[in-house]
């Protein structure tokens, strides 16, 4: 049965739901099932939508879109992730955060959770209805182009503000260039995310390991240009503290190019041992430099990279959604 759904997320811009994948990804998926799709991002237009069914991405913007959906008898769908910024549980979420995103959980009818690593983040807290439903990476889109060749470029895609900086240990991946740049000197580092306040961090980190000339800051870039920085790489770059899923690194491995990152848990359970490992900077810089010097390994490492992006397709998240909203029709 075709239903309207009012999918919400408290962003700035609606022109976010059409950039940011996992957004993207949603909709598309509920729009190819045969539902109406209405993007909402504001509380007031939230109160004016009328809908069968409400989809809430991000728990701690849940409350008052699933206590709307108790109140007008409506089913609500809520997913997101659960980790604080430092990757703590919810019991580290301040109080009055933390018994916000436990109220909208008890809210909603379903509670999807984007990695079974974040899952457990809960804690002793029982949330109701709640099932894995890993994020998906649209294949026809970052897939590998025979057409283009590989180029001496390692990428790495990350807004660039402290807190991101910080979470995606963009300083240390730096460092690790820098090492690996004294015996790969035609190498570039290609940094593509938008400006934020950790731009000069950045760049006087560059000039520290004495590789400002190589490393480039492109800011934001275009969904194409994106594709194309990955597609053209011969490496992806990006250790972590903490992930929710870690999208980035499959849209890297779809386009065929090995990534090196770090074994936060989250990445050990998307990725297994489908990316190169390290946990300093001289490990990260190893890898890069296996995979440059070593065409059989590259080789075998983009050919894993792609069979393990078979478990997070569109298609495969768009079942587990038309499950779940079938499940809900006749509530």
């Amino acid at each position: 049965m075709s239903m309207k759904i009012c999918f919400f997320a408290r962003v700035r811009d609606k022109a976010l739901f059409e950039v940011v994948e996992f957004y993207k990804v949603d909709i598309d998926a509920l729009r190819a099932l045969g539902h109406e799709v209405v993007c909402v991002n504001t509380f007031g237009e939230l109160l004016r939508t009328r809908c069968d069914l409400y989809y809430i991405w991000w728990f701690g913007y849940g409350v008052f879109p699933t206590l709307l959906a108790k109140l007008k008898g409506r089913p609500a769908v809520m997913t997101g992730a659960v980790h604080t910024t430092n990757c703590g549980s919810l019991a580290d979420w301040p109080f009055h955060k933390r018994i916000l995103m436990e109220l909208a959980m008890k809210l909603a009818d379903r509670n999807l959770f984007i990695s079974n690593t974040d899952f457990k983040k809960l804690g002793s807290f029982e949330a109701p209805g709640p099932e894995i439903a890993y994020c998906a990476v649209d294949t026809k889109v970052y897939s590998p182009d025979a057409e283009v060749p590989k180029t001496d470029t390692v990428v790495t895609i990350t807004h660039l503000t402290k807190e991101n900086v910080a979470r995606k240990l963009l300083l240390e991946s730096i460092e690790a260039f820098a090492l690996f740049s004294k015996s790969h000197p035609t190498y570039t580092y290609q940094i593509c995310g938008s400006f934020g306040d950790a731009v000069e961090d950045v760049r006087q980190r560059s000039r520290e390991c004495g590789v400002e000339d190589k490393v480039v800051l492109h800011g934001r870039v275009s969904h194409q240009d994106k594709i194309a920085f990955l597609r053209a790489a011969k490496a992806y770059l990006q250790p972590s503290t903490c992930e929710g899923f870690g999208l980035a690194i499959l849209e890297a491995k779809g386009c065929g190019t090995p990534v090196v990152t770090s074994p936060e848990p989250c990445i050990l359970e998307i990725n297994g041992d489908s990316v190169i490992y390290g946990q300093t900077q001289q490990e990260w810089a190893e890898g890069l430099a296996r995979l440059a010097d070593d065409p059989s390994y590259f080789e075998a490492m983009r050919r894993t990279g792609l069979e393990r992006l078979e478990r997070f397709t569109v298609e495969a998240r768009r079942r587990q959604l038309q499950r779940i909203l079938a499940s809900l029709e006749h509530r």
